[in-house]
């Protein structure tokens, strides 16, 4: 059985609330085969909800109200040296919903720094969304074509 994230890493004999340790190895879901990409370079980041609520990146066509594939999303955080969160922020939210930025409700938010396989041989990414009642997480093909209201969620701090 696997622990829930915990608020916080430790540092020396005090702990340190809302930090994240992005470095840390992947959680593979129970539907993934295995890890595909998962980037550690942001290491230890400083989470506090109220920079994280603007923290949302859309490509230039979903801004024009555009629909893209979630592909095109990733190339162009690539393209534009934009800085991703990986899985372990989406567990961490998961396990402290009281964490999340209010105005996400009715978004996808992407967390395109980890990319999973999927038997079959497709990759898919997580995403947080609020389903009315509670904040769920699900997932998405790379090949799938998302709404406007789907960006992924960027690096605002880093300590």
């Amino acid at each position: 059985m696997e622990s829930k994230p915990k608020v916080g890493v430790e540092v020396g004999q005090e702990r340190v609330e809302n930090e994240i340790d992005t470095g840390r190895s992947a959680r593979i879901p129970d539907w993934a085969t295995g890890v595909h990409e998962h980037d550690t370079s942001l290491g230890v980041i400083r989470w506090n909800k109220e920079k994280y609520k603007d923290a949302l990146f859309f490509s230039k066509r979903q801004i024009a109200g555009k629909r893209i594939g979630l592909n095109e999303l990733l190339q162009s955080v690539k393209m534009e040296n934009i800085q991703v969160l990986n899985i372990n922020v989406l567990d961490f939210l998961l396990a402290n919903k009281d964490q999340i930025p209010d105005e996400w409700k009715g978004k996808n938010i992407f967390f395109l720094g980890t990319i999973f396989n999927e038997k079959g041989g497709r990759q898919s990414v997580c995403y947080l969304e609020w389903d009315g009642s509670d904040w769920v997480s699900d997932h998405h093909w790379l090949d799938f074509e998302l709404l406007a209201r789907m960006p992924a969620v960027r690096l605002v701090e880093v300590i």
